[in-house]
C-alpha cells in the first residue's frame, strides 16, 4: 500500500481492510442463505478489490522496468509478465484494445527485451479499462515513483467552454 498511498493509519491497505469486512459480510448472507445477496457482494465488491493488488502489482512492475538499468537475468521482466498475465483477462473483457497494450508491453519474458516497458502505456491502458472492470480508480490511489501517471479518466474542458458555463450561470 506504501507503493501507492493507500495504507491507512494503521499502515494496513485501505482495500484489504475493506476487503475483510465484505467477506465478513459475505458470510453472514449465507450464513442466512441469502445467496443472490451474496452473489451481488461477490460482483460488485469483492472481485473489484480482489483486483486491485493486481492492478498496483502490474503498474509498479512496469515503473521498476521503466527505470531499472540492467535486468540481465529477466527476473523483473518475469514478475512483471506474471503479474500483467494475471489481470489480463479482465482487462481484455472490460477494454480490448487495453488488453492489446499491456500483452504487448508485457511479452512473454522468453522473448529477447530490446526496451524497457512503457509505463506511460500501461497506465494509459489501465485507465481505460478500469470503469468496466468496476474498480475505482480512487481505490488504486496513485504510485509515489510516477506521480506524474494518473488511472482516472479526467476530463478538462476548454477554458472556453468553461467561460460559457460560467456565463450562463450568471444569466
Amino acid at each position: 500500500c506504501s507503493r501507492f498511498n493507500t495504507c491507512d493509519e494503521n499502515g494496513d491497505s485501505v482495500a484489504n481492510t475493506a476487503l475483510f469486512e465484505l467477506l465478513e459480510k459475505g458470510k453472514e448472507f449465507l450464513g442466512k442463505a441469502q445467496c443472490s445477496q451474496a452473489q451481488e457482494l461477490l460482483d460488485s465488491k469483492i472481485l473489484p478489490l480482489l483486483q486491485v493488488p493486481l492492478v498496483q502489482s502490474t503498474l509498479y512492475n512496469s515503473i521498476l522496468d521503466d527505470t531499472s538499468e540492467d535486468d540481465a537475468s529477466g527476473t523483473q521482466s518475469a514478475i512483471g509478465h506474471i503479474f500483467a498475465q494475471s489481470i489480463l483477462p479482465v482487462v481484455d473483457e472490460a477494454n480490448t484494445q487495453s488488453g492489446l497494450t499491456i500483452a504487448e508491453v508485457f511479452h512473454s519474458p522468453l522473448e529477447p527485451i530490446t526496451t524497457p516497458y512503457d509505463t506511460e502505456a500501461v497506465f494509459d491502458a489501465f485507465k481505460y479499462a478500469l470503469p468496466k472492470m468496476n474498480i475505482d480508480c480512487h481505490s488504486l490511489g496513485h504510485s509515489v515513483d510516477r506521480p506524474d501517471l494518473s488511472l482516472c479518466l479526467e476530463f478538462d474542458l476548454p477554458a472556453s467552454v468553461e467561460n460559457h458555463a460560467n456565463i450562463a450561470l450568471d444569466v
